[in-house]
């Protein structure tokens, strides 16, 4: 996953409440993207979501 073309972006949402209130309903499977931003991009965005199990204090 080492690449110098990859960006890769970590959030931490309070609750899925949250999440879908900036991303919207298909957070899930659709990259919430700024405007023109994808013609900046050598390829189009993919997602992968991780669930946190535990948290550091």
């Amino acid at each position: 996953m080492d690449s110098p073309c990859r960006v890769q972006y970590v959030s931490a949402w309070r609750d899925e409440e949250s999440l879908v209130g900036y991303a919207g309903p298909g957070w899930r499977t659709d990259a919430v993207t700024f405007p023109d931003e994808e013609q900046m991009l050598a390829q189009p965005l993919t997602l992968r979501h991780f669930r946190l199990t535990s948290r550091r204090e």
